[in-house]
């Protein structure tokens, strides 16, 4: 069962209305944080019950330097919740088959109306701009969706997850997706190698770290692809600050840079006006 049928239940269990300290939101904003399924949507609606009284606190948290990005996440999404619920509430029940630019042929395809309905619920959402649900909906796999009509799970968070690219909440987006490759660092889902392709097209050098860390377990065909796969991380992420990052996640494996590699490095080290280093 979808998990937003089961609201009214969770409405139930979130009675107890929350406290005014500071440490009783905290520590709700930290157990949404952990917690999955039924769980997290229990404390979240406890944290909404607060209403508008906690939305200055709540805003002020969620774009803090000083927590931690579940934390930011989960005080974002309970602020836009309490000021855009019935907005929330018409896009998990919108029906798609309704809007204006959806075309019936879609659902003759053998893979249904996935391939064009997809890149609409991302251009919509994006005018819609409910940025928090959206990683909300990715990060804790809610379900909360519209089911008219069917695609499957993954297909819509791969949407969702579109919308956000280049809004002002990109850069929390790419931690949800971190997040999302590093529970599933055996690659065991192929939902997850799309996870990854957003993080290496992301064009920020802030998935970097991330990125060269879990580079052994990256699945590629062979030793050449997975050269490969860092020489288009140096071509399209890297900042010049972050060579010495690069050749340090070489060293750590007790591995040479590769000599292709090694003049991408150096093409950086000239754009920040630092002599090239010769290979010795």
């Amino acid at each position: 069962m979808k998990l937003y049928w089961t609201l009214g239940l969770v409405g139930l269990m979130a009675g107890t209305a929350l406290a005014e300290t500071d440490r009783s939101l905290r520590g709700l904003l930290e157990n949404a944080a952990r917690a999955t399924g039924t769980n997290y949507i229990a404390i979240r609606s406890q944290l909404v019950v607060a209403g508008s009284r906690a939305v200055p606190e709540l805003t002020a948290i969620s774009s803090s330097t000083q927590e931690s990005w579940q934390v930011c996440l989960v005080a974002g999404t309970v602020v836009e919740r309490i000021q855009r619920t019935a907005e929330i509430d018409a896009l998990i029940n919108y029906d798609w088959r309704q809007d204006r630019a959806y075309n019936r042929d879609w659902e003759r395809s053998h893979a249904g109306p996935v391939l064009h309905l997809a890149p609409l619920v991302a251009k919509r959402c994006r005018e819609k701009a409910l940025w928090w649900h959206y990683m909300e909906m990715l990060w804790k796999e809610t379900e909360e969706h519209s089911l008219k009509p069917r695609m499957d799970e993954d297909d819509w968070r791969s949407a969702y997850r579109s919308a956000c690219r280049g809004s002002p909440v990109y850069g929390l987006m790419l931690k949800v997706v971190e997040d999302r490759v590093r529970q599933d660092i055996g690659f065991s889902r192929w939902e997850t190698r799309g996870d990854l392709d957003y993080l290496t097209n992301s064009k920020t050098n802030a998935v970097l770290p991330f990125l060269l860390e879990i580079l052994p377990r990256v699945p590629v065909t062979d030793e050449r692809n997975r050269i490969d796969n860092v020489l288009k991380w140096a071509d399209t992420l890297a900042q010049p600050q972050d060579v010495p990052l690069i050749e340090a996640s070489f060293k750590a494996r007790h591995e040479e840079v590769p000599p292709e590699l090694r003049s991408r490095l150096n093409a950086l080290r000239e754009r920040a006006g630092a002599p090239a280093v010769t290979p010795k």
